[in-house]
């Protein structure tokens, strides 16, 4: 197939698609509302998307170039760090050649590691890992461990963020009466397994709320834009990536006019995801016009320890203490279709209103406090009191929602993978499952078959139109297992889709920035929110039901399909599926 005919079969694809016949009129309503709020974006650069034409393809497939200062100090930080190893080379090399007895030691005590860590660590992906690289090549991979592998190597972030876990302690519910309150609520065997986990490890409960569900990027930062106009005491923004283009810049636009008018505001972006893609100047900006920034950990700090692989992939926005963001969204012009990259770019987000903020609010400053250097000296501004507004709407239902954030130096276990995990084993009818990436390992793999061995429908639905190739090759593997137990996949015909979702028997659903995958689960920081008894669970089954209208299946018959070469590939790129 050539690759200039390519986006045209894609729209044919989806063309008698009812999800597809909302999209041009979602961009309409998109376009009106960047219209208004554009300040000093160029018209030549907006004219792809703005202009009446929504056929016209765009000038550039990429709507922002890659920013020298920032490749610089990110080739910086590489070149220390292949430097680095290629010291260890040499050391594990001079090591091995003088003498053959120290190197038998070296062996025993890289058998002793590997027995420690096959004992420590769950994960099997982690654990082969290492043991590959521990046995084949026993001096490089004890000094790889020693810095890169061993937990503890962090005390004082440790430290600054059980302080700040105790300060935030206070404007959370009492989680002993959390715990209570979970016993007398009328709840399914699954949802009260789920709840009381998400409370014993210290997430609260909150149910004076009301949520809506956003099916694509155009719809929801339309809305949010609306959000931001209207803010009137605070604004907290956190994303991974922030890159230069419209969204960006109306954002900017509204945190500089909103900071003039007295908002307190509080800018936080992982410097991995936005070194090479955000304007320049922009944190000196923001800064210079009274928005407080934070860079999440720089990439060229700890470079020795390898702390640079741990990123901030936490998504959220919260306004005025009462409003909430959540989804799988950045703030980039492809999250919301002005540029295509991979197709059509499908992501979603939930807009929460009410108590179950203060969550949102709590898990932000977590964040922002072990990036700053000096605390916030009071968080009332933050946390409003809205006991008195009535949030939830009166219909009977229980509108549960649980805020909740994952991390390599939280203390509450593993809670994004180990929901998932719930959601695997205590499916009953229907079990829907939207991820970008499907990279998941042995035990977890085997709760997913068991799942639909066991009768429960078990639905996957990953893009048709991959952004990385390498973990593609790994998600597809990963598709027979699935298949051979009875559970359906299904690929996303018109392009990517970046929707992080799973909606266990039409009760209950997470949503947010966890993908399932190696880092999602054990390296990066994440958030997301745990929906029960609410109908924006419904609302987000419908457009999963959708969407699938648009996707292609994938039979155990394809999937044998697959070429020779990329049978043979995938058990190599399993191995270091945690490096992808």
């Amino acid at each position: 197939m050539k690759k200039g005919k390519r986006p045209e079969k894609r729209k044919r694809a989806a063309k008698n698609s009812p999800h597809d016949h909302g999209i041009p009129e979602r961009q309409k309503l998109m376009r009106e509302r960047l219209d208004t709020l554009r300040a000093r974006v160029s018209k030549e650069a907006a004219q792809p998307y703005l202009s009446g034409d929504h056929n016209r393809k765009p000038a550039s497939k990429f709507s922002y170039k890659l920013k020298v200062p920032g490749m610089i100090r990110l080739l910086f930080a590489v070149a220390i760090f292949v430097t680095e190893l290629v010291l260890f080379i040499i050391l594990s090399l001079t090591l091995r050649d003088l003498s053959v007895g120290f190197y038998l030691l070296l062996q025993i005590i890289a058998f002793i590691l590997v027995l420690h860590i096959t004992q420590k660590h769950r994960n099997s992906a982690f654990t082969l890992s290492w043991t590959v690289l521990l046995l084949s090549f026993p001096p490089l991979g004890l000094i790889l461990y020693l810095f890169w592998g061993r937990e503890g190597r962090f005390p004082r972030k440790e430290a600054k963020l059980k302080a700040a876990q105790k300060r935030l302690q206070s404007w959370q519910p009492d989680m002993q009466k959390q715990a209570e309150k979970i016993k007398r609520l009328q709840l399914s065997t699954a949802s009260y397994l789920q709840l009381h986990y998400l409370s014993r490890n210290g997430f609260a409960l909150y149910q004076n709320s009301s949520a809506h569900y956003y099916a694509s990027g155009e719809e929801q930062f339309e809305q949010m834009f609306k959000d931001l106009e209207e803010a009137r005491h605070s604004i907290l923004i956190e994303y991974f990536i922030v890159a230069e283009g419209q969204i960006l810049q109306q954002i900017q636009d509204i945190l500089i006019r909103k900071a003039k008018d007295g908002v307190e505001i509080r800018f936080l972006m992982d410097d991995f995801g936005s070194v090479a893609k955000a304007p320049t100047h922009l944190i000196r900006t923001l800064r210079e016009n009274g928005v407080k920034v934070q860079n999440f950990n720089p990439v060229n700090r700890y470079i020795s320890k390898l702390y640079v692989n741990y990123r901030n992939h936490q998504k959220v926005c919260v306004i005025d203490g009462q409003i909430a963001w959540f989804g799988g969204t950045n703030l980039a012009d492809e999250y919301a279709n002005i540029y295509e990259r991979y197709g059509y770019w499908k992501d979603c987000a939930v807009r929460v209103t009410g108590e179950a903020c203060r969550g949102a609010t709590i898990g932000f400053f977590l964040m922002w406090e072990l990036e700053s250097d000096h605390g916030e000296e009071t968080y009332s501004p933050f946390f409003p009191d809205l006991s008195t507004t009535r949030f939830a709407p009166e219909d009977g239902r229980q509108h549960i929602f649980v805020p909740y954030w994952d991390g390599p130096l939280m203390e509450q276990g593993n809670p994004a993978e180990d929901l998932y995990l719930s959601m695997f084993n205590t499916a009953r009818h229907e079990l829907l499952i939207i991820t970008p990436y499907f990279v998941i390992d042995e035990h977890m793999m085997s709760d997913l078959c068991r799942a639909a061995r066991s009768g429960v429908q078990v639905m996957l639905l990953c893009p048709g139109i991959p952004d990385k190739k390498a973990v593609n090759c790994i998600t597809r593997s990963n598709y027979g297992p699935l298949l051979k137990a009875g559970a359906r996949v299904f690929e996303y015909s018109p392009g990517f889709i970046h929707c992080k979702t799973a909606i266990l028997d039409g009760e209950a659903a997470i949503t947010g920035s966890i993908n399932l995958d190696y880092r999602s689960l054990f390296l990066h920081y994440e958030n997301a929110i745990y929906i029960y008894d609410n109908p924006v669970v419904q609302e987000i089954r419908d457009d999963f039901f959708e969407t699938l209208k648009e996707s292609r299946e994938i039979s155990l018959e394809d999937w044998r399909k697959r070429p020779i070469w990329l049978r043979l590939l995938e058990p190599l790129l399993k191995i270091f599926s945690p490096l992808l």
